[in-house]
């Protein structure tokens, strides 16, 4: 589906499985003008969601994933959240 109808509509296809197969909810906000990209491109960006949602569903406990892509002139920026607990602040303290 990525190939031949684009990120948006696959991603949209993709998180709507989600929901369904995990029970959190999936707002996903993609700007409108984004169309097509190079295939490296939107294979990366399909993936890199994959994994986050995968991420929240195995360790966040939220109940809820918030994904937004917007493109400009210079880049294209892709932001993913949840509502969950998050890391440990003494786990976080070993990486700084």
């Amino acid at each position: 589906m990525l190939d031949e109808m684009g990120l948006a509509t696959a991603l949209s296809w993709y998180s709507d499985g989600f929901t369904e197969r995990s029970g959190i909810r999936v707002e996903l906000d993609i700007s409108r003008d984004i169309g097509r990209l190079s295939a490296d491109t939107e294979a990366a960006m399909f993936r890199s969601v994959q994994q986050s949602l995968a991420n929240i569903y195995r360790h966040s406990g939220s109940h809820l994933a918030k994904i937004k892509i917007r493109k400009n002139a210079k880049e294209i920026t892709m932001m993913i959240c949840d509502e969950g607990r998050g890391i440990a602040p003494d786990v976080l303290k070993e990486f700084y």
